[in-house]
């Protein structure tokens, strides 16, 4: 039973995804609903037309569920003993599926004719639903007051799922302080060894819960928290070593360099096919000063655009700390288990500039190629040649941005529905020295998507453990 925070029903047909963000305990998540019942499953009926392409699935609610309503506990009052419930189709677009004869613990929102219950919520079935039905059932003699709740949370460690509650329980850390603030009063606790806390007696209303510990950084904002009478808030919380690398990039003119994204990318992969994105990234302030945290330890390179070619947001070339080109001769920076705070300033180079590029594709008989797909790989990462800056127009005609101090090759691919089927030209270098004078020629002579060839390659020595 995961929970989840709905983002599958922004997507389009044909692109459907679910993916949600874990939710409280029952005394939480029933008062974040309109609705709360259990019912069984009398009519069951599904649209047998699904919308058409590019139809958004926001609002297409394709199951209809008729339930018998046998307990109704929260929403219900004026409601007649039977309700229809809708929700997604399935397939990735956060609907439930639904079973005839079934009983649920239902959570539902009001929708435009009926209620809306989706994957994201704590609906389930009564069999895996235990927990909810001994609050809810208990809710009449609950009283007037409420609590607060939660655990002091390892960041570091991946906690346990606890069927009975339908939720992750972390692992937690002892000797947290934390502070609860609301309704005009403060008070303090220090965490159990399993790391959890609890304040009870709590008039219904707002508040908010910090954890802190020394040593330790919250790897969230406070929570913000409403509680009612005989509900509860629950407290995500969660901490981490507090180690961090700070400093000050100066730019090429020796003066303070702002708004430049920092990032560490680790020196080797710590698992099979992994990418050399950046751990962290943190930018640097007016005065050229930056922090980045929450780290883990290990050993990491770090500098500017260390994975990824110059942008208009960073117009800049790779470079590592302690202030190269050079991956050999950069510093890796090693970052142990306990609390620390490593300082290194570097510099960086001048921004490179903008260069426009403009060319022509053509077929092998002369003819312009329109809806060619055109693409800039940076020589030291092929494996990001998948993406594509511009299409051709009818007259085959292009154009793009690159950068005066970067070598790319060009790549002109016309796409079919499998690769061996597409049609590239010859990738054609580009550098500083390059003529643009005039539109450059290039012609759809070579069988094959040439971006898709290379796409993988050039990460042999990092995966193999030797650095870029």
């Amino acid at each position: 039973m995961s929970r989840r925070v709905l983002i599958g029903l922004l997507l389009p047909v044909g692109m459907l995804a679910c993916s949600c963000a874990p939710s409280g305990p029952p005394c939480d998540a029933a008062w974040k609903s309109p609705v709360v019942f259990a019912g069984k499953i009398v009519e069951l009926t599904r649209d047998t037309k699904a919308p058409g392409p590019g139809v958004m699935i926001n609002g297409f609610l394709g199951t209809h569920a008729i339930f018998e309503v046998t307990e109704p506990f929260l929403g219900m009052q004026g409601r007649e003993s039977r309700v229809e419930v809708r929700t997604g189709m399935g397939g990735g677009d956060c609907g439930i599926p639904f079973q005839l004869g079934e009983s649920y613990v239902v959570y539902a929102s009001e929708g435009d004719r009926s209620l809306v219950a989706m994957m994201c919520s704590r609906t389930a079935t009564v069999e895996h639903a235990q927990a909810d039905l001994e609050y809810l059932r208990a809710l009449p003699k609950a009283g007037s007051l409420g609590y607060v709740y939660g655990t002091a949370g390892n960041a570091e460690k991946s906690g346990r799922f606890d069927r009975a509650l339908g939720m992750y329980i972390p692992d937690g850390i002892s000797g947290a302080t934390v502070t609860l603030t609301g309704l005009g009063k403060s008070e303090h606790l220090v965490t159990r060894d399993d790391g959890a806390f609890r304040f009870d007696g709590l008039t219904p209303g707002k508040y908010s819960v910090t954890v802190v510990k020394d040593g330790y950084r919250p790897t969230m904002p406070a929570s913000a928290l409403d509680v009612h009478a005989g509900g509860c808030g629950y407290a995500h919380a969660s901490l981490m070593v507090d180690r961090a690398i700070v400093g000050r990039v100066t730019g090429a003119d020796g003066l303070p360099a702002a708004n430049v994204m920092v990032e560490v990318v680790a020196a080797r992969p710590t698992q099979e096919n992994q990418l050399p994105f950046p751990d962290r990234q943190a930018k640097t302030a007016a005065d050229g000063t930056y922090e980045i945290a929450q780290l883990r330890p290990g050993e990491y390179y770090l500098g500017i655009n260390l994975a990824h070619t110059p942008s208009k947001e960073m117009p800049y070339t790779r470079y590592f700390f302690p202030g190269t080109e050079d991956p050999a001769g950069a510093t890796i920076v090693v970052v142990g288990q306990g609390a620390t705070t490593i300082t290194h300033h570097f510099p960086i180079p001048a921004p490179q500039r903008e260069k426009k590029v403009e060319g022509v594709v053509r077929w092998p008989d002369g003819r312009p190629a329109d809806k060619v797909a055109i693409s800039l790989e940076d020589v030291r990462w092929p494996w990001q040649t998948s993406f594509i800056l511009t299409n051709t127009d009818a007259n085959g005609h292009f154009e793009i941005v690159a950068f005066d101090g970067t070598i790319y090759r060009l790549h002109a691919v016309n796409f079919a529905p499998t690769t061996t089927e597409s049609v590239s030209a010859e990738p054609l270098p580009l550098g500083p020295t390059t003529d643009l004078s005039k539109p450059l020629q290039l012609v759809l002579s070579r069988k094959g998507a040439s971006s898709a060839e290379l796409s993988g390659k050039g990460l042999e020595r990092w995966r193999a453990g030797l650095g870029f």
